[in-house]
């Protein structure tokens, strides 16, 4: 049993160590790219770079995406806003889905390897009991489309505990991706937006997404209260 623990113990640090070294080297890799940004019309020059490296430059956004996510506290819209500027809200959308995906299918398997004690490391023992009564209330499936479509809800944490659960890695892949959409395309439109000069319907959108957001997290504890209670 203690053998068991102790291998347990050593995967666990095993997976963090490459998940920080994973992470460094993707910064150390854009490093070049990161410091123009400081530079003279540094940001046009970015853009310009990235979108000339074709197909690489892509692989590149949804690597940078699987990061965010794994590392969950790496707020997204820092990525959101670059994909929206380079690749514009369609491509980038499409680019940020995919990075969603494969970020979400291995924290999911990680997850399922580990179990529960590798993710009382990331998260709180509140938030993981929190997803445990929203399995047993028996609305799971409605729950976490709600949590992943609202903004202002920590989604990359949540996947963590979602993939805890009952639920099937196909189910909470098209749950997950799906409900993303739309904040998520409406990020890009803004970035996209400002990047070809537009200030007025970019702006209108903006001014939606953070007062939606400040509503989603002052009200993110009374509603996941709410959504938890079976007779609700």
């Amino acid at each position: 049993m203690a053998n068991k623990a102790s291998r347990e113990n050593v995967l666990r640090l095993a997976v963090l160590i490459a998940i920080f070294a994973t992470l460094t080297l993707v910064v150390f890799l854009l490093w070049p790219t990161i410091q123009q940004v400081f530079q003279q019309n540094g940001i046009g020059g970015v853009v310009d770079l990235v979108q000339s490296q074709g197909s690489l430059g892509m692989l590149a956004m949804i690597g940078v995406q699987v990061g965010q996510i794994i590392v969950a506290p790496i707020p997204g819209e820092v990525v959101e806003v670059a994909a929206g500027m380079i690749y514009g809200c369609f491509l980038g959308t499409l680019l940020l889905t995919v990075g969603n995906i494969v970020a979400s299918t291995i924290i999911f398997l990680v997850v399922h390897k580990l179990g529960a004690p590798f993710v009382q490391e990331i998260v709180s023992t509140k938030q993981l009991n929190r997803f445990y009564e929203f399995e047993h209330s028996g609305k799971l499936s409605v729950l976490t489309f709600i949590l992943f479509l609202l903004p202002g809800m920590p989604k990359d944490t949540f996947t963590y505990l979602l993939a805890l659960t009952s639920m099937e890695m196909k189910q909470f892949l098209i749950l997950t991706t799906t409900a993303r959409l739309p904040v998520l395309f409406a990020t890009l439109l803004v970035a996209d937006g400002y990047a070809d000069g537009n200030l007025i319907f970019p702006t209108v959108v903006l001014v939606l997404l953070v007062v939606a957001s400040v509503v989603g997290i002052a009200k993110r504890e009374p509603l996941m209260r709410m959504l938890s209670r079976k007779d609700a």
